[in-house]
């Protein structure tokens, strides 16, 4: 419409929704910035921005668009401009009754920058907004194909982007490596048959220099998968616990896929409740039953069945400072993000109580002994010795003042002596008064442990093992210190309520 062409009083309008996937680069500010840049470098002058921040496109009713369309019918501007159509609307339909309808009818003169639309220019609206249309139909089509297509395939395919440890795939048909199979049946076998844990097959796979899962594929291929080539390379036989356990719950060797354990909804990708499960995919390396015996074996063995527990610990920090907060299994620091699996702190924890109740059920009193002994700096043996220190000074000063009543000493000597002597005197004072504290906090200790440790004596090896009651009886709080570098173990350090 050239009638538009000299209609330069303009508006912006921008908006971005929470659920944008372009996060940063469709803020306001930026699109403000980026629509600014072109209305100075093309002669239009701003009158006002609207905006609607964290609102769909899919919908019209948002304050910003209502209020520019009050303000266009008072006639207040002549042109709108945004970055992008999508902005304006991401409902086609009704992008296109504003295009083809109502800004001509108002004369208003629309540009959407990036889409390189200016309706003064633009002979042919109508076609402009069925070819968006038509794309926003095409591109749902599209989709609704892709997904059926995907559903399909979940219930009767393996869909993986490449093979597990113990295959290889030729022409589309998954075959059985043996030589990796074998290590896979062996690790089953000393998990099954040796009650081994997976740091110790991994330490006997490695002392038995059995090629890692890594380096057997750079081996058959010539190429690497971890992000460090060289830590693969140059060791063969790097195995790692993870490896294992991962090998270990993978029904895969028995034949069985699990399909769509993520999904992509609205956007945002989440785990699936609802798995699919397709028998008989691939050729089994191990039966069924071997499966399903390490796996009771590894439900038996775990302290805590369920990582996921709805109670949770709050006394669990970081060693940089910050609380450390449960979140979907995890133990994660809100400072620098430092984390723990919580079935892996609980056992940790489990554990160390095993062994104070074993130190315990073998001599209560020389434990009690001990801990005291760790947790006190000073004894009555050593206040005594200060005590006769102190008497000892005492008697200088009656010394020194009967040496100068009878002129042994002048009276500027014994002034000296005497200061002398009570910088000793208050220095073993203070000693003392420290000692007196500590002794007294010694008999507070003492009365604790023979309550914790009576506590103890009444604990049975086994308990509930979703019940975190005991660990909030006994433990004061449980420090979990930074890694210094990645994938470095993680170190704990618990803090008992007598040791406060």
């Amino acid at each position: 419409m050239k009638e538009l062409i000299n209609n330069k009083k303009a508006v912006i309008y921008t908006r971005s929704s929470v659920e944008s996937a372009y996060t940063k680069k469709e803020t306001i500010e930026n699109q403000v910035e980026f629509i600014t840049k072109f209305c100075l470098d093309n002669g239009f002058k701003i009158v006002k921005v609207y905006q609607d921040d964290g609102f769909s496109g899919s919908t019209m009713r948002r304050p910003g668009i209502e209020e520019m369309m009050d303000d266009m019918k008072l006639r207040k501007f002549d042109t709108i401009i945004v970055k992008d159509l999508s902005r304006f609307s991401r409902n086609y339909l009704e992008a296109g009754h504003y295009l083809d309808e109502v800004f001509p009818k108002e004369k208003i003169r629309f540009i959407a920058i990036t889409d390189n639309y200016d309706s003064a220019t633009y002979y042919d609206e109508q076609s402009f907004a069925l070819r968006l249309w038509l794309n926003n139909m095409y591109i749902q089509d599209i989709g609704n194909k892709i997904r059926y297509n995907n559903e399909r395939r979940a219930k009767t395919e393996y869909m993986s982007a490449g093979c597990r440890f113990g295959y290889t795939q030729e022409n589309g048909e998954y075959k059985i490596v043996e030589e990796d199979a074998k290590t896979v049946r062996y690790i089953f076998k000393l998990y099954i048959e040796e009650g081994l844990s997976f740091e110790k097959i991994a330490k006997r796979l490695e002392s038995e220099k059995v090629y890692s899962p890594g380096y057997s594929y750079y081996i058959k291929t010539g190429k690497v998968k971890n992000a460090n080539p060289e830590k693969i390379i140059n060791n063969p036989y790097n195995w790692q616990g993870a490896m294992v356990s991962r090998i270990l719950l993978d029904t895969i060797y028995y034949g069985t896929v699990i399909n769509r354990k993520i999904i992509k909804k609205n956007g945002v990708v989440k785990r699936n409740d609802e798995l699919i499960e397709v028998p008989n995919v691939v050729p089994a390396i191990i039966s069924k039953e071997t499966f399903d015996k390490a796996k009771e074996i590894r439900k038996s063995r775990r302290c805590f069945e369920n990582i996921h527990h709805t109670n949770k610990l709050d006394f669990i920090i970081c060693s940089c400072g910050g609380k450390m907060g449960y979140s979907q299994g995890y133990y994660k620091c809100h400072r620098c993000h430092t984390h723990i699996r919580s079935e892996l702190l609980y056992k940790i924890l489990y554990e160390d109580i095993q062994e104070i109740l074993k130190e315990t059920i073998v001599d209560k009193v020389k434990i009690k002994a001990a801990l005291v002994k760790k947790f006190s700096k000073y004894d009555d043996r050593k206040y005594q010795e200060l005590r006769k220190q102190k008497q000892k000074i005492d008697k200088q000063f009656e010394v020194a003042f009967e040496n100068m009543l009878n002129g042994i000493i002048t009276s500027e000597q014994y002034s000296k002596k005497v200061k002398e002597l009570n910088g000793i005197h208050d220095s073993l004072e203070s000693e003392m008064n420290l000692i007196r504290v500590d002794l007294s906090q010694k008999a507070i200790l003492e009365k604790e442990l023979t309550r914790f440790l009576s506590m103890l004596s009444n604990i049975k090896f086994k308990y509930d093992e979703n019940n975190l009651e005991l660990f909030e009886k006994l433990i004061n709080k449980v420090i979990v210190e930074r890694p210094q570098r990645r994938y470095k173990k993680v170190n704990v350090n618990i803090s008992y309520k007598f040791s406060k």
